[in-house]
């Protein structure tokens, strides 16, 4: 069997219930393994939603039970520039395929989790478009950023605004002001009563006043099992979770350390960000966050890599450590994409392109399947404790314990096999990886790009 192609089958499955969830967690969230799909870039013919819905049977397929989803509201552009929150993207369909798309998820055991995107709106919003013709007397004025009158701007409006990242064509919302966020959250209201969607993932989030996202937290906790992820790149992510903030955020830390360090074969960079975070003590210890190789608005790590075989045990190392593993579409095929000053278009492909890149070589596609359905029948991998045993510069061993079981995940990103000492008692193991048994005396021969994950007989 190749280290390439796992033999735990994956398939429509019940999930294992997990030991315990962190801080509160939804109980799905431990378990989940996220599929991310950008849909505005997936298809622009006004049918993305139903495109989306055909595409469920093969993400089941791969073994994943939850869907992140990008914007999906009618937007001027690229989603992020929000026209209506309450209407789907006429390039994606209508609301009633979006409830269509919900329901068939859910009936296939899947969860999703939509983007909510509260920093900033586009031009053409209801409440801009007034400013712009009202000015001073517009009923919305204190809806936004500073507002100057007199000054002007790119668009010749005769005033200046906040926006976002310097695009005018962002617009900056207050969302400090009493008025936006009883707006916002009567729009969450609405998305979870008339779409049954599970969780929000929260666009800029450490741009968004503190005030608002408490006051979103205590309404989702009313909603029961829903989840609230926000997007946070930089700094201390304990300024965001917790009981008045979020479940989760983007762990952009350990995205940055999964590439580079295979890239430099350099895993102690790798191996000390896990240390800090889910160590004995470590800062986010008691958090389950949202780990990723790619996403919408980064460099694939297929065009960062000097050779694709990285990739294996990259994606082992993704669904070992703590944390929620995420798979951005296309990317099981090995996609490509570098980001560019100009747009992101090419980060976010269409179908076709999605379906053109499935009829290329299957052994990552078929790797993530068993990494998957490993994740499924461990729920040690979601929920046990994390213990650095070895750190070399291509090799990271680690184990993961709970009280129901122990496995020791061995990850080699060196081209040739590698044998290293484990500080294991002697005896028999299985590499649930392959299936195959194994004897451990004083260590144990790693496979080139690859690695093991090791059970007590």
């Amino acid at each position: 069997m190749t280290q390439s192609s796992p033999i735990i089958p994956a398939g429509n499955i019940v999930e294992n219930s997990p030991t315990h969830t962190p801080c509160s967690d939804p109980h799905w969230v431990a378990t989940a393994r996220f599929y991310h799909i950008f849909p505005l870039g997936f298809s622009t013919r006004g049918e993305g939603l139903a495109r989306l819905t055909a595409a469920l049977d093969p993400i089941v397929e791969m073994g994943f039970n939850a869907i992140y989803a990008g914007p999906l509201w009618h937007s001027h552009s690229h989603g992020y520039d929000t026209i209506d929150y309450g209407t789907v993207d006429p390039r994606l369909g209508n609301n009633e395929d979006l409830k269509r798309f919900v329901t068939e998820a859910h009936k296939r055991g899947i969860k999703v989790v939509l983007d909510g995107v509260f920093n900033h709106v586009g031009r053409g919003f209801h409440a801009f478009e007034d400013l712009l013709e009202n000015h001073e007397n517009s009923a919305f004025a204190h809806w936004f950023g500073p507002v100057q009158f007199h000054k002007n701007n790119a668009y010749n409006d005769g005033l200046s605004y906040q926006c976002w990242e310097g695009s005018q064509d962002l617009v900056q919302l207050d969302t400090a002001n009493p008025d936006v966020i009883d707006y916002l959250l009567g729009m969450v209201d609405q998305w979870v009563r008339e779409f049954q969607i599970d969780g929000l993932r929260l666009d800029a989030a450490d741009c968004v006043s503190p005030l608002f996202w408490e006051r979103l937290r205590h309404q989702c906790d009313g909603y029961g099992e829903f989840w609230l992820m926000g997007e946070v790149i930089h700094g201390d992510y304990n300024r965001w979770l917790g009981e008045k903030g979020f479940h989760a955020v983007t762990n952009y830390e350990v995205h940055k350390g999964l590439w580079s360090s295979f890239k430099d074969h350099n895993l102690f960079e790798i191996a000390y960000s896990l240390r800090r975070q889910f160590g004995e003590g470590g800062i986010y210890e008691r958090y389950c966050l949202y780990n990723f190789l790619d996403n919408h608005d980064v460099t694939r790590v297929a065009s960062r890599l000097k050779t694709k075989r990285q990739l294996i045990p990259m994606h082992l190392l993704l669904y070992t450590v703590p944390g929620i593993p995420s798979i951005y579409y296309g990317s099981e095929w090995y996609a490509k994409g570098r980001k560019k000053r100009s747009d992101d278009w090419h980060l976010r492909p269409s179908e076709e392109v999605w379906a053109s890149l499935s009829s290329g070589s299957p052994s990552l596609r078929d790797y993530i399947v068993g990494l998957n359905a490993m994740r499924r029948d461990h729920p040690v991998l979601a929920t046990g404790r994390y213990k650095e045993l070895l750190v070399q510069s291509d090799q990271l061993v680690f184990e993961r314990r709970d009280h129901n079981e122990t496995l020791i995940c061995c990850i080699n990103g060196a081209p040739s096999p590698v044998r290293v000492a484990l500080p294991l008692p002697k005896g028999h193991y299985e590499d649930i990886l392959t299936g195959t048994n194994m004897e451990i005396d004083d260590g144990c021969t790693l496979p080139p790009c690859g690695g093991r994950v090791l059970k007590v007989k």
